[in-house]
Formats: C-alpha cells, structure tokens, sequence
C-alpha cells in the first residue's frame, strides 16, 4: 500500500486514495502510465511507463537507517540513461503524466518537472524523480 502524510499536497492524497482502490482489485502497485515530454523537435513524445514509488515512501531511501518513516510527493521511476526520454529531459524538464484505473473508472492527469538521478555504481540507468501537480 502507497502511504501519504498529513503534510501532503491534496493531489497526492486523492491519487494515492485511488492507487490504493484499484490496487484491490488488481493487487499493482502502480497501473501502467503514460508520460509525455517534449522531443528534441518540440513534439510531444508519449510512451508509457510503470512508477517504482514516492522517494521515502520504502523507494529511493536518503540513507541506510532511515526506515520508511517519512514520505514525498516525489514520484520515481527508472530509465535506461542513453533513451530518447533522457535526451528530452536534458532539453526540456517539462512532463505530464496520466494513469487510467480502468476498475474504478478514474483518470489522473498531473503535469510538473522532472529530475534525473544516475547512479553511480550503473552508469546505464537514472532514477527518474517527478515533482508533480494536478492538472
């Protein structure tokens, strides 16, 4: 189950509130989404994509002790560093995402910016950090 805080933004709430309804029935974490961003000629690029969490919320730990204790509104994702969606995020760090929860019938639209994290101990993926908003 996907966790929220008191502290958290009203979107995150209510995505998180849907999350967890669909996730009875489907026993996902997260339902497949598509991210858009913008390609290097200024279209629109859209591929679909699967979240890994929200940083803190048990993914993307700060450090060793910490325990799950807190969360974000930060979700994360992982991509391989040399795909096209990372070149289009070096351009332009503008992204929406939408995720349809086809059995309670809600569609989630959110836009915001996102971040790249490499890792250093596998130069070949990031860690794809999304500063969301609803839309």
């Amino acid at each position: 189950m996907v966790g929220t805080c008191s502290r958290d933004p009203e979107w995150k709430r209510a995505f998180v509130g849907y999350l967890n309804e669909e996730r009875e029935v489907t026993g996902d974490l997260f339902p497949p989404m598509a991210l858009s961003t913008v390609d290097l000629d200024g279209r629109p690029a859209v591929r679909m994509i699967t979240p890994r969490g929200f940083v803190g919320d048990g993914f993307l730990r700060i450090c060793e002790k910490d325990q799950g204790q807190w969360t974000s509104d930060v979700l994360t994702l992982c991509t391989h560093a040399k795909s096209n969606k990372v070149h289009e995020l070096v351009n332009t760090n503008d992204v929406q995402l939408v995720a349809y929860l086809p059995h309670t019938r809600i569609q989630v639209r959110l836009g915001g910016n996102a971040s790249l994290l490499f890792h250093p101990d596998n130069p070949n993926y990031s860690t794809l950090s999304l500063d969301m908003r609803q839309r």
